[in-house]
């Protein structure tokens, strides 16, 4: 029985780890879980409150006191704000012929994942990652087929919705701006501090920034200032921690019709 992720993080709690005895090794990570402070965003917590639940299962009805363990230092990694990744079926003793359906499973997750469903699914999110891994678990054990043939209908059920949601919504962000100019305003810091923050939970991202302008003053130098306009975006974002090449800069010129409309002075930012 692999678990890798568990091993490493016990090597370097050794010292503490050698205190304890077998039978309540994990309910001595469980107890650590339920009285952690869990300081990442929601994503993090759903998965720590999500991985706690799995471990009290593990531990408490199936009196499995290694993937109780197992599952509870996931659960702190998570609430530590450390990126927990669902657990790669390689590292388990599965059968060949089962791996290719699991990992094509755990790329549709990750995708999912990482395409901003961890933004706005942040519980789904979980709750799907949570119960694949239940189904690798279970996939290895091979004894429980009812358990496993839950925890697969689980992860079925939870990946289609989180798929589902992540199609149906990309984050999109505005910028307004005065009229003939490319400078950011003081009210454009707060929208940008939150793209900031949306970015630094998505590992795998892009964002495109749009620059607009209304129809006065001449195509060509409506195009420049488009382009100027969602240049000052990308640098404010870089300057606040975003990486460079993650960010692509278009100015589209004018939008809209003949009117002057004061929202079309703006920047789009759409992540995913």
């Amino acid at each position: 029985m692999s678990r890798y992720n568990f091993k490493s993080w016990m090597v370097k709690a050794g010292a503490v780890a050698a205190l304890l005895t077998t039978t309540g090794c994990a309910e001595y990570y469980i107890d650590k879980l339920e009285h952690v402070q869990s300081d990442g965003y929601p994503f993090a917590k759903a998965l720590k409150a999500e991985y706690e639940a799995y471990a009290k299962t593990e531990s408490r009805v199936n009196y499995d006191q290694i993937d109780g363990s197992a599952f509870a230092v996931k659960g702190l990694q998570a609430a530590h704000g450390l990126e927990v990744l669902p657990e790669d079926p390689e590292m388990w003793d599965i059968p060949a012929d089962k791996l290719p359906m699991l990992f094509e499973a755990r790329e549709r997750l990750l995708f999912a994942i990482h395409k901003s469903g961890r933004v706005i699914a942040p519980d789904l999110a979980a709750r799907a990652q949570v119960s694949y891994d239940c189904w690798v678990n279970e996939m290895e054990e091979g004894f429980q087929p009812k358990e496993m043939g839950k925890c697969e209908m689980a992860f079925k059920q939870n990946l289609i919705e989180l798929e589902k949601a992540v199609d149906q919504h990309t984050p999109t962000f505005s910028i307004n701006f005065d009229y003939n100019s490319p400078v950011l305003r003081k009210d454009a810091m707060v929208t940008l501090d939150r793209v900031a923050k949306v970015a630094a939970n998505m590992s795998d991202f892009t964002i495109k920034v749009t620059g607009r302008t209304d129809v006065v003053g001449g195509r060509k130098f409506n195009l420049r200032l488009s382009q100027k306009r969602a240049e000052n975006v990308k640098d404010a974002l870089i300057k606040m921690g975003v990486p460079g090449n993650r960010i692509e800069a278009v100015g589209a010129g004018e939008f809209g019709k003949k009117e002057v409309e004061p929202k079309h002075r703006r920047v789009d930012i759409e992540i995913s």
